[in-house]
């Protein structure tokens, strides 16, 4: 039990220390350009975080606190909506393992790894699997990335996650004409 709290009032300095006694920097973060790929009855969109996890961001992931990363991805057809999905990266630091667990929820995919660059990675990296419907000629997608507010116990307060990012939502956007994926 005493080792439990010990883990605990530790993940809590770190987090705090990061927000009062750090030379904050903050984060530009930002897409890269979306890839698509037809697979068929799919598009597989991919892209990943530029930017995002380099400054202040180390402290935060090694808090023992889970860390959630968000995604809306909206597709779009003459400005009606076809598709809208929101989805997360969470990744959780043991202390006492070493071990980063990273949930990937749009590829359904959980993973536990020991290296802090093999985790960023993992977290900047987005695959979703859309299923195209054969009524969509030319769309819209757009998809955004932010991050919510996460408590820490010791100062009874929520701290905005966003500060990191400089309060900024990194957005991609992209227009497809699925025609001329027809033969």
């Amino acid at each position: 039990m005493g080792g439990l709290l010990g883990q605990k009032l530790l993940a809590n300095l770190v987090t705090i220390s990061v927000f009062l006694f750090s030379s904050f920097k903050g984060n530009d973060a930002d897409f890269s350009a979306l890839h698509i790929k037809n697979s068929g009855s799919y598009l597989i969109l991919q892209t990943h975080l530029e930017n995002s996890f380099d400054n202040d961001f180390q402290e935060i992931f090694q808090s023992g606190k889970q860390v959630d990363v968000w995604f809306n991805l909206e597709v779009k057809q003459n400005k009606n909506m076809l598709h809208k999905q929101v989805f997360r990266h969470s990744v959780q630091y043991d202390p006492l393992s070493s071990i980063y667990r990273i949930y990937l929820q749009e590829q359904h995919q959980a993973r536990s790894v020991k290296s802090y660059a093999e985790m960023k990675q993992l977290m900047e990296n987005v695959e979703y699997s859309l299923p195209a419907k054969p009524e969509w000629t030319k769309i819209d997608i757009h998809l955004d990335s932010y991050l919510k507010k996460m408590h820490i116990e010791s100062m009874n307060k929520e701290i905005d996650l966003m500060v990191l990012w400089k309060m900024k939502k990194p957005v991609c956007k992209s227009s497809l004409d699925l025609k001329a994926y027809e033969n």
